[in-house]
């Protein structure tokens, strides 16, 4: 299969979801909030991706802010839903996967923020094909792997194409883009497990690490991260 680029669809400074396209192929990462999906359909027509072609959606968790619009695009293109069995009945349910917060920034973000800008009703969707350890996308024309990488949620995923670009979602936060300011999300239903995750794609030697913060990392970035955060659980 041709070379796969990763495309940024950067819908607000927290949120970015991401598009693996080919001459062929597409595959959309993630969507957003119900509530911004005017915007977001605006930037993926700006970048020429025609939601159409679109040959599946992956959604890496279960929170409403990825998975908001899935049903809608589901219903109108026709096109497949992939998630993690632990996150898949959240989805069909229509609410977020649990969370807890980490740290002290995480506790003020998830009282007086997080419900109004992660967490909103979310349309229920019947996801097509449910993931339990690992998934073979090439089916859809794109020569990539999806990872159960739990942690943030208990069903989280993890996307390394075959050029080893990997996608973690929100598994950390990276602040201003300074690879020294990596840190671990505001919200997570369990660090050390994520941790383990981390260290499980780790070993995969990704070229190119993208967050949905925007940033994307270095191989020896995502190490030293790891390395920090093993010596304090």
């Amino acid at each position: 299969m041709s070379k796969i680029n990763v495309v940024k669809i950067t819908v607000n400074k927290l949120k970015t979801v991401f598009v693996l396209k080919n001459e062929n192929s597409s595959i959309l990462i993630d969507t957003c909030h119900r509530n911004q999906r005017h915007q977001f359909y605006s930037i993926l027509e700006n970048l020429e991706i025609e939601i159409a072609k679109i040959k599946l959606i992956v959604i890496t968790h279960a929170h409403t802010d990825n998975y908001g619009v899935a049903s809608e695009i589901k219903e109108l293109y026709g096109i497949p839903v992939l998630v993690q069995r632990q996150d898949a009945n959240r989805m069909i349910r229509g609410v977020s996967a649990d969370y807890k917060p980490v740290g002290i920034r995480g506790r003020i973000f998830s009282k007086y923020f997080y419900r109004e800008s992660c967490c909103p009703k979310a349309i229920k969707v019947e996801p097509d094909i449910i993931v339990d350890d690992s998934y073979d996308l090439s089916d859809f024309g794109i020569s990539a792997t999806v990872f159960h990488t739990p942690g943030h949620t208990c069903g989280s995923l993890s996307v390394l194409t075959k050029d080893g670009d990997l996608i973690l979602s929100d598994q950390f936060q990276v602040k201003k883009g300074i690879p020294s300011r990596i840190t671990a999300p505001l919200i997570c239903y369990d660090l050390k497990q994520s941790i383990f995750s981390l260290k499980k794609m780790s070993d995969y030697a990704p070229r190119k690490i993208y967050t949905a913060s925007g940033y994307e990392l270095s191989y020896s970035e995502l190490q030293r991260f790891i390395i920090k955060h093993e010596g304090t659980l």
